[in-house]
């Protein structure tokens, strides 16, 4: 729904699109942050119903900005493109199947268990693993599984 806005905006009102995409940014990034920080450890209404909206809203803040880097150099380039490049890999892998099963099954249980952690270290611990893992695996997803299948499908459309 956010998407099919995003481009109605993009295509029949640039100039709005445009405009106060810099503000936009930051409410987005600000709205990320605030998302991630009062997601409750244990599934409510919050995280049934309003975090996935939540979190599509914040990525359409974030589009007229995005939409605007073409070209260019250093870190914040090479990452806002790499993330590009795996975004597949991303949507693939993202919440539900790192944070169900390896954050919940795998650090929480075998080794919160053994630690005396606050609830504010161990949401700070979630947080990293789950952003470090993401990344991690859709580069490994990428580079092993889709890559191969598109020059496959390169190959045999020529």
């Amino acid at each position: 729904m956010f998407g099919v806005l995003g481009a109605y905006f993009a295509f029949y009102h640039q100039n709005l699109w445009l405009k106060h995409k810099n503000t936009l940014f930051y409410i987005a990034i600000f709205s990320f942050i605030l998302i991630s920080i009062i997601i409750p450890g244990t599934p409510n209404a919050y995280l049934s119903i309003f975090y996935f909206t939540l979190i599509s809203f914040s990525t359409l803040l974030s589009l007229p900005f995005l939409s605007t880097l073409k070209n260019g150099s250093g870190k914040i380039y090479k990452a806002v493109t790499i993330t590009s490049i795996i975004s597949y890999s991303l949507y693939l892998l993202n919440f539900s199947f790192i944070r169900e099963f390896v954050i919940d099954d795998i650090i929480h249980n075998k080794i919160y268990s053994r630690l005396q952690l606050t609830i504010t270290v161990t949401t700070c611990i979630d947080y990293f693993t789950y952003w470090v893992l993401l990344y991690v695996l859709s580069v490994c997803m990428y580079k092993y599984i889709e890559r191969p299948m598109m020059n496959l499908r390169d190959k045999i459309t020529k």
